[in-house]
């Protein structure tokens, strides 16, 4: 409520509306679990590399059992799971900075009640 009063409901508002510009540690912190945001692609392509055509050929006619794959292509360093990290993180960003909107969004709703019961917000 300080922030909000020393901000000002139109500057808090404005600030919510460009939530961009706003610094969140947390949602740093949440990014962070996804290694392949901070990868360069030269390295990505080193880390998830396509299977060799012999181990395709391999899957293809069923001579690989389950374990023979893993062991030769692990499913976390499949090229897949770059995608895969890339929408985990979109989904985590975008959950995170709703959530903050949504709490955004019950301060105002408090300062408006506050007003509107005579609070004075330049205290």
């Amino acid at each position: 409520m300080d922030r909000v009063r020393h901000m000002g409901i139109a500057g808090y508002i404005e600030r919510q509306l460009h939530p961009e510009g706003i610094p969140d540690d947390r949602v740093q912190q949440a990014l962070a679990e996804y290694p392949v945001l901070m990868t360069a692609s030269a390295l990505l392509v080193q880390a998830y590399p396509e299977p060799s055509n012999q181990i395709k050929e391999k899957l293809a006619m069923g001579q690989m059992t389950p374990q023979e794959t893993q062991a030769v292509f692990p499913v976390e360093h499949r090229p897949y799971a770059i995608t895969a990290q890339l929408q985990a993180a979109k989904l985590t960003r975008a959950g995170m900075r709703r959530l903050r909107g949504v709490a955004g969004l019950v301060v105002v709703a408090t300062v408006a009640c506050g007003i509107h019961q005579g609070w004075c917000l330049k205290r």
